[in-house]
């Protein structure tokens, strides 16, 4: 006899004057605590990897162990990103085992469902989170019948599961083997448009998992020489989302719309309040036109910002705070 059934759990609970069966039942529990413990392992594990261990030139040094943490975490979220691009929903019809990525992958997916208003907002928004919606319904029709186990089992190398890995992110199942097979990065500059090999790790701690990543445009042909920073890129993926036109549909695309913005308490597809947002932000003053024949693009944009994010940040809160309506 297990210890869920020792434990003997009442089959219902009384709340609100009716008899509620439990949202919880101890064997999911037990899984989860077995996830959380294994993360913790994980966790360690990191911290006493050296860069000869990984067969790297680089990764930060045993005094900084959170920093050791940090780039895992970073490469763990890369190859996530990989792995949501090329799962697809007839992928999860055979349930969670033949897709369960490595505990790394895993922990980054756990962490994403632990704030289910962005994540359901997003599986709206984005097409390719499709497959990972359906992994979903998946996952959790395992927890509690032996999801802490398959997360446990170590794959053979010919194990058919880890062929499937491979193929659809290039990158090994071992996560500490990624770490020396995923060096770098494609960025595209935001000035030239022309695309530059960001690496991931670097000694002087400006590659792209670290927190004063820095690289300059390579593109010689113009002779760009265009500092591109985290910042530099993440106002450019707000400017993208901001101009991306609204589909002309009787439906319109959820992705039409900014992060943030569409999921609503009450309503996971508030169109109308998104629709209000992004409209409100278009009309500052600072992201009009000058003539109605200039249309802004994110380079215009960005160049008028002088690249700065504070600026773009700066027009959108004065805009969007003399809005009562949000």
């Amino acid at each position: 006899m297990n210890q869920s059934q020792n434990l003997n759990p009442p089959k219902a609970f009384l709340v609100g004057g009716k008899q509620t069966p439990p949202f919880v039942i101890p064997s999911q529990v037990q899984d989860h605590l077995t996830v959380l413990r294994l993360f913790s392992e994980l966790r360690q594990r990191v911290e006493n990897t050296s860069a000869e261990d990984l067969g790297l030139e680089y990764f930060p040094p045993a005094d900084e162990k959170e920093r050791r943490w940090s780039v895992f975490v970073g490469y763990a979220v890369e190859r996530f990103e990989r792995w949501c691009k090329a799962l697809r929903p007839e992928h999860c019809e055979q349930g969670i085992a033949l897709i369960m990525p490595p505990l790394d992958v895993f922990m980054v997916w756990h962490t994403y469902l632990l704030n289910p208003g962005w994540f359901i907002e997003d599986v709206v928004r984005i097409p390719t989170l499709k497959g990972l919606w359906e992994a979903g319904k998946a996952l959790a029709a395992a927890l509690g019948m032996g999801l802490g186990e398959l997360l446990q089992t170590i794959p053979a190398d010919e194990d058919h599961h880890i062929h499937n890995w491979e193929k659809m992110t290039a990158t090994p199942f071992d996560p500490f083997k990624s770490l020396s097979t995923v060096i770098d990065k494609t960025i595209i500059c935001p000035k030239c448009g022309m695309a530059n090999r960001a690496p991931f790790l670097h000694a002087d701690g400006t590659g792209f998992h670290q927190v004063n990543f820095t690289i300059v445009c390579q593109n010689t042909d113009h002779y760009c020489g265009f500092k591109i920073t985290h910042d530099v890129l993440a106002m450019r993926k707000l400017l993208d989302d901001l101009l991306a036109p609204e589909t002309r549909t009787n439906e319109p695309l959820a992705q039409s719309f900014l992060a943030g913005t569409l999921y609503t308490p009450g309503n996971t597809k508030n169109i109308a309040y998104a629709r209000r947002v992004k409209t409100a932000i278009l009309q500052a003053e600072f992201f009009t036109p000058r003539t109605e024949i200039d249309v802004p693009t994110t380079r215009t944009i960005m160049q008028k910002a002088k690249y700065s994010f504070a600026i773009i940040k700066s027009a959108i809160y004065t805009q969007l705070k003399t809005d009562e309506r949000l």
